[in-house]
Parts: C-alpha cells; sequence; structure tokens
C-alpha cells in the first residue's frame, strides 16, 4: 500500500472539489460523449477535452519511441540509462526477447519509466543524455538554413512554453481520471485567458 502523505490528502480533495457529484458528473460525461461522436461540430467543449489529452499522448509516444534508440546507440547514453533506471528487474522471459532481439534495452527502460508529468519527461531526457541543460539545448534549436541567413530558433519563449506543456500534462491528467465537469473553470485554474477565448 503507498504512504499517505500530506500531498495524496491534499490531491484527494482537490479531486473532490473538482467533482463534487460523482454519480452526475459521469452522467453527464457519458451523454456529452454519445452526443459528441454523434455530431462533433455542435459539441466543441467535449470535443476540445480530447487536445490535451492528444497533445500528451503524441510527446509520451514520440519521447517512449525515440529514447529507446538513444539508449541502444551506445554510450553514454547507455551507461545512463542502466545507472539511473537500475530498478529494471530481468527474468528469463525479458532476456529471451533481450536475446533475440524481440526487444531492446533501450526500449525494456522506457516502458518502466513513469511520463506522468512535464517534468518528468524532463529528467528523463536529462538522465538519459547527460546533459543538465538539455531543455535550454532544445530551446536554441532552429530550422536549418539554405541560405546564409541566421534562422530564429523555433520556441521564442522557453520558459512559457514549459509552463504550459506542464499546464497541458496536468490537464490531460485530470481529463483522463477524473469526471471535472466544469471544463472552462478547470481551464481558468491551468490556463491563460487567451485558451479559454477558444472556448
Amino acid at each position: 500500500m503507498a504512504r499517505i502523505t500530506e500531498r495524496t490528502i491534499q490531491d484527494i480533495i482537490e479531486k473532490k472539489r473538482r467533482a463534487p457529484e460523482p454519480d452526475i458528473s459521469a452522467s453527464w460525461r457519458m451523454s456529452s460523449l454519445i452526443q459528441s461522436f454523434s455530431s462533433p461540430t455542435k459539441h466543441r467543449n467535449e470535443v476540445i477535452r480530447y487536445y490535451p489529452i492528444a497533445v500528451v499522448a503524441v510527446l509520451d509516444g514520440y519521447f517512449r519511441a525515440r529514447l529507446p534508440s538513444l539508449i541502444d546507440s551506445g554510450e553514454p547514453f547507455l551507461a545512463n540509462a542502466v545507472e539511473k533506471y537500475s530498478e529494471v528487474k530481468l527474468n528469463l522471459q525479458l532476456g529471451n526477447a533481450l536475446s533475440t532481439r524481440q526487444v531492446s534495452l533501450g526500449e525494456l527502460i522506457m516502458n518502466s519509466v513513469s511520463i506522468s508529468n512535464f517534468q518528468a519527461l524532463a529528467n528523463i531526457m536529462t538522465s538519459i543524455t547527460g546533459r543538465p541543460k538539455c531543455l535550454d539545448e532544445i530551446a536554441q534549436t532552429a530550422p536549418r538554413s539554405f541560405g546564409s541567413e541566421t534562422r530564429k530558433p523555433f520556441i521564442t519563449n522557453p520558459d512559457d512554453t514549459w509552463s504550459r506543456l506542464s499546464k497541458v500534462f496536468e490537464l490531460r491528467h485530470i481529463l483522463c481520471h477524473e469526471l471535472a465537469a466544469d471544463l472552462r473553470n478547470l481551464c481558468t485554474s491551468l490556463q491563460p485567458a487567451s485558451y479559454l477565448n477558444k472556448l
């Protein structure tokens, strides 16, 4: 059983506040889903709920697919990953899968890590690459130039970008695991006003 901490208790309180009447919330959400599948343009709010879920799914899927290749490419990434994620347990079936190349060590490691929030993703990238400032390096990445001109980085405001990604992960978690019915109020607490104008 997981240890109950002050944070655990606070999380429970916040979940209850976001969905004070779970029976009504679940009924409303199911009805809304059925209507949305029948007429997606008429039920924008229900469709909008899936954007954070889709964004996180793409990020999660991309890094779970690409980081194993980096780990499997060799040093220093392999040593970094094995040192950081040494709790991966190897049994005969997994040993066989590794020896027959059905799975790679990188895939095995990435399958065992949790990417529950943006900071977890940043920590995983830092641990595997061994580059403590990898987010800064990502923020400086610019599109390739075919001429002599210098191009601006893709990310013009890194702090704002990382903050928004953190909020998207948090919103995705709530939308996937809770019955928070009031999307506008939920977004008010997590998102800037510009997002709300689109609802």
